[in-house]
């Protein structure tokens, strides 16, 4: 498992977005290894629309969770983005151990995410990227 929970002020680094770092993580992860990122994304979820965009040309399948109001767009939090070469399903106890938390968080599955990064573009290295 990789997990990335990188940020420079209220931002991760350019550079742990693009594709070519997905590519890196995913090269990196043995056979049923997750990779799992702590994403902090504004209420239009630009952040996460971008870096889901970028995870999907890498990871055969993605998922994500958060709270219901960072999931609908409505304030700034944090989505954590989750990418896998094997289909990510919510179990029943994982439904039900989300929910009880703290702050009660939902799984998205594939099809929202990848609905989710249809509405962005992946992040490239390139010329300027710090």
């Amino acid at each position: 498992m990789i997990i990335r929970d990188v940020f420079s002020s209220a931002t991760t680094p350019r550079s742990l977005t693009t594709v070519e770092f997905y590519a890196a993580a995913w090269t990196s992860l043995s056979e049923g290894g997750l990779y799992v990122a702590n994403c902090g994304s504004h209420a239009d979820l630009k952040e996460a629309k971008d870096e889901l965009a970028g995870m999907c040309k890498v990871f055969p399948h993605v998922a994500a969770i958060a709270d219901p109001p960072m999931l609908k767009g409505r304030r700034y939090g944090n989505i954590v983005l989750i990418g896998a070469g094997t289909p990510l399903e919510a179990s029943d106890v994982l439904t039900r151990n989300l929910l009880m938390g703290a702050v009660p968080a939902q799984f998205k599955d594939e099809v929202w995410c990848r609905k989710l990064a249809a509405q962005a573009s992946a992040r490239f290295d390139g010329p300027g990227t710090p």
